[in-house]
């Protein structure tokens, strides 16, 4: 389930990144596609952190793809699924003048953009539920 999972968001990611591509005029590159990729992709390492809370020090691969200690534990931390972040980043792209950084930030911006409005839509966790701040302020509790 949770390959299928990332398979989703690399093909949201790439759809998202030919976009602006085409409205970039050409203006990134390979390097910048690859970023915005590892952006994407390792987002869910955040996954590990609530594994771990739950589960202790102790770590089965099925039992990790499965996501079931989130039902278990009733929690969501997912630290690093926050909107927040994708905006500090925008501020940052806007503030700096050097195109090749605006480029990078762009990149990570897509990945992050992509793989958010993909889980926001997939995972049907409510229309604040990747703020980390509202995490935060519910407690981290899974449904609210």
């Amino acid at each position: 389930m949770l390959i299928l999972h990332e398979i989703l968001h690399f093909v949201t990611y790439i759809l998202l990144f030919l976009i602006v591509y085409a409205i970039q005029k050409n203006k990134m590159n390979l390097t910048n596609f690859i970023t915005g990729l590892i952006a994407t992709i390792f987002l869910d390492l955040d996954h590990l952190i609530d594994y771990f809370l739950h589960n202790g020090i102790r770590f089965s691969l099925s039992e990790f793809l499965t996501g079931q200690n989130f039902m278990e534990s009733g929690k969501a931390y997912v630290i690093f699924h926050g909107w927040e972040f994708v905006l500090i980043i925008i501020v940052a792209y806007i503030l700096i003048k050097k195109q090749n950084t605006k480029n990078f930030l762009l990149s990570i911006i897509i990945g992050l953009t992509a793989h958010l409005f993909f889980d926001s839509v997939a995972n049907g966790m409510g229309r604040y539920f990747y703020f980390i701040s509202y995490r935060i302020a519910t407690s981290f509790v899974l449904y609210n």
